[in-house]
């Protein structure tokens, strides 16, 4: 047998250990909206930091715009009659076209 002679020296030496873990962040938060609309800007992904003040998505303004002039809308009827008139739009247009109301759909246009 041949055996390999080595000067022996002194040097560092990397020590590591392998482990499988499951990190979760200490903080989160879950983010909500006050109003509906079409997120139009998204400037951070999941598990990015973000600072106080930081706007972390942006939403389409003419939604938000419209649902703030809705509530500035005077309601001069009783809300029964705002709420009441697809039914009778699908009265009128069912005596129209000669039909029964409830084969006649209304939609709401974009």
């Amino acid at each position: 047998m041949t055996v390999a002679a080595a000067a022996v020296g002194l040097r560092e030496v990397e020590r590591t250990r392998s482990a499988e873990a499951v990190v979760e962040a200490v903080r989160q938060s879950t983010v909500a909206s006050q109003i509906a609309g079409r997120i139009v800007d998204l400037p951070f992904d999941v598990g990015d930091r973000v600072k106080k003040g930081d706007v972390i998505a942006r939403i389409d303004e003419r939604a938000a715009t419209q649902a703030l002039e809705w509530k500035k809308f005077p309601h001069t009827l009783p809300d029964s009659v705002y709420f009441e008139l697809p039914n009778r739009v699908r009265t009128l247009l069912a005596e129209l076209i000669g039909g029964r109301p409830e084969e006649v759909a209304v939609t709401a246009g974009a």
